[in-house]
């Protein structure tokens, strides 16, 4: 009489009392923990990689701006929690940056002083909100408001195809935070 076969994780399970998923995982966790610098820095080559290849097949204007919003989402928070959080930042700050900078090309392009005059005021205004508690929107709602306005009254186009990249980069980010190496809201890379 044939006995059926059982499965791999089934005749495992009987001989250690532990299912295998469970064992793999405690595993990949100690690994995980060993090797946390090596993981994060493949994450992050991934990610620069990826944007770095869609920026030189696509020739999307401006893209390094995409480069740096992946640089400093990844950049010194290697755990999840931290990417999203400040990612979210990243992304609401690039918004009110943006609609503030872009609210700047309302001005016409004859009144320029009218123009670098709001934009500084406006850059005031947002620097008060950096001792707050979402200073690093604060401070990307500064930089952006920078970006897109402060090349002057024409520049339009540019400050459309920096924000874009913002986001876009964002997305990756996040999403490889979440599905290469994630780690949850532990850290990952422990000081030496």
């Amino acid at each position: 009489m044939l006995v059926p076969k059982q499965p791999e994780d089934a005749r495992f399970s009987e001989i250690t009392g532990r299912p295998l998923g469970s064992v793999f995982m405690q595993q990949y966790t100690q690994f995980a923990q060993h090797h946390a610098r090596l993981l994060y820095m493949v994450r992050v080559s991934l990610v620069l990689g990826f944007i770095l290849i869609v920026i030189r097949l696509t020739a999307i204007p401006y893209g390094y701006w995409a480069l740096i919003t992946a640089v400093t989402i990844l950049g010194a928070i290697p755990f999840v929690g931290g990417v999203i959080s400040k990612a979210n930042q990243r992304i609401s700050g690039t918004i009110a940056g943006g609609l503030i900078g872009l609210s700047l090309f309302l001005i016409p392009p004859q009144y320029h002083w009218t123009h670098h005059i709001a934009l500084f005021g406006l850059m005031m205004f947002a620097m008060y909100f950096t001792q707050e508690k979402y200073a690093y929107a604060a401070l990307m709602s500064v930089i952006t408001i920078v970006i897109v306005a402060g090349g002057g009254p024409t520049d339009f186009e540019a400050a459309g195809w920096r924000i874009i990249n913002v986001f876009w980069a964002a997305v990756v980010s996040i999403l490889a935070s979440l599905f290469i190496f994630g780690t949850g809201k532990r850290p990952v890379c422990r000081p030496a």
